[in-house]
């Protein structure tokens, strides 16, 4: 989708939605922001301003988020892995964990037990992000339309 906003005097700006995939097909939203130079005569109304401020801020929002979900999704991931490693040991072998930079010995029930917890911790913050990201992804959508209204208004 292809909308033209007026940013200042001599800027115009062309916002561009770009869908892409990364590994685990999730979707990413991108917008891309273009600027061309027009003549001084143009003006903005402030509330075209204000709508494109608060548009920026809401897409930096939505590429935190983003990037918290992809961090979060590979800490299940690593935990995930190391509950299927330590499920392939034998109860009698000596299992370890990190603390900082000191390894701690460990019982393999106990250990078991820990991740599991912070799996099933992960996989609700997982959740809060994705809900988060959608809430984020509705304000995006919803600002786009007022900025398209408010461009159209402009060029009448």
């Amino acid at each position: 989708m292809d909308k033209i906003i007026n940013r200042n005097i001599k800027n115009l700006i062309r916002i561009k939605k770009r869908y892409y995939y990364n590994r685990n097909n999730t979707i990413y939203v991108n917008y891309i922001i273009y600027k061309k130079k027009l003549g001084d005569n143009m003006d903005i109304q402030q509330n075209v301003q204000e709508q494109l401020n608060q548009f920026q801020q809401v897409q930096q929002q939505a590429q935190s988020i983003a990037m918290q979900k992809q961090t979060v999704s590979l800490q299940i991931n690593e935990a995930k892995k190391a509950l299927d490693e330590l499920s392939k040991t034998s109860e009698d072998q000596e299992v370890y964990k990190t603390a900082g930079p000191l390894l701690i010995k460990t019982t393999k029930d106990e250990t078991e037990s820990e991740l599991k917890d912070n799996i099933e911790m992960l996989e609700i913050r997982q959740k809060t992000i994705e809900k988060q990201e959608k809430r984020i992804s509705s304000r995006l959508e919803e600002l786009q339309a007022s900025l398209q209204a408010a461009m159209s208004q402009i060029q009448q």
